[in-house]
């Protein structure tokens, strides 16, 4: 279930790798990273829409209170079978807890005001409540631009956005109320040419372009004939500055006239996380996921070690 912790761009600068060939395996240890701690630490730091069971049990109830056994960021409904699976609601029946500093929510309580409590019902007691919501120990998100171009259907694998920078491969990006994940990462025609010429020599940085310089964006990667650059800064709507033979690309000379293509378009997987595929007008939000800077670190760090320690041969 896609849920990784951190981006293969910061692996790859992490461990001074360059180029494309080892994107496979960095991939794959940062998923076993981010499972790793998953199971370490008995949580989520992106939300997980599901439903979740739990059986009439000292384990879980005690008195007017269900301890959930997960971390739960928000919830759309909570039924016990009571009168055959009976809907409780949340502020009239119960209360979540701990309420002044949740979310994350561990249990819920029966309101001291209701003459109720949490039933078993006879048919199924393993299944004496249904809890269906959002589980996670974090939520927090960070803007990533907006979709540059709709997204028509709801089984389109790829998205373009107007700012490359902001996402990055191993992303989970959150598009209206749709989960994507973000597997790969590919370029589009920026649509503007150069206009001089650039020499094969990496202090040759400034980029002129016919028009719309301002289009880009500093921490995008262009690529010229065969070289990638990295747009450093946007200094006027003609000109930017880059930095030169990015990621293990050859420095060369370019001709004026030359086509510039940006990377901005992405292979997603769609409705990840238990949400669900929608389509998405032109110009939509996108947002990514921003989990705590320790765990991003310790994915980082777990990936790193377990990667050197491959190319070592153990």
């Amino acid at each position: 279930m896609p849920n990784w912790y951190s981006a293969r761009e910061a692996v790859k600068r992490g461990a001074s790798i360059e180029g494309t060939e080892h994107h496979t395996v960095i991939d794959r240890l940062i998923e076993a990273a981010s499972r790793d701690i998953d199971a370490s630490t008995r949580t989520r730091f992106i939300p997980l829409t599901d439903t979740r069971y739990l059986p009439y049990s000292s384990k879980y109830l005690r008195g007017g209170k269900l301890y959930f056994d997960a971390d739960l960021w928000s919830l759309t409904s909570l039924k016990d079978q009571g009168t055959t699976l009976r809907t409780l609601t949340s502020g009239t029946h119960f209360i979540l807890q701990p309420e002044n500093d949740g979310p994350p929510y561990h249990w819920a309580e029966i309101l001291s005001s209701q003459a109720l409590g949490f039933e078993s019902g006879s048919t199924t007691p393993q299944r004496s409540f249904e809890i269906i919501g959002s589980w996670s120990r974090h939520s927090a998100t960070k803007t990533a631009s907006q979709l540059d171009g709709a997204i028509s259907t709801t089984t389109a694998t790829t998205l373009q956005v107007d700012n490359g920078s902001l996402v990055e491969v191993g992303n989970t990006l959150l598009v209206e109320t749709e989960q994507l994940f973000v597997s790969e990462r590919d370029e589009v025609d920026l649509g503007v040419n150069a206009t001089a010429a650039l020499l094969a020599d990496d202090t040759d940085t400034t980029l002129l372009l016919a028009d719309h310089a301002t289009d880009l964006s500093a921490g995008e990667i262009i690529r010229i004939d065969s070289e990638r650059m990295r747009v450093v800064s946007v200094t006027s709507a003609t000109s930017v500055v880059v930095e030169r033979a990015w990621d293990g690309t050859n420095l060369a000379a370019h001709t004026n006239t030359a086509d510039i293509f940006v990377f901005r378009r992405f292979t997603v997987e769609r409705a990840v996380n238990g949400t669900t595929a929608a389509t998405h007008a032109d110009n939509t939000a996108v947002s990514k996921y921003a989990v705590p800077g320790p765990i991003e670190e310790l994915c980082i760090a777990e990936t790193i070690a377990a990667l050197q320690q491959e190319r070592a041969g153990w």
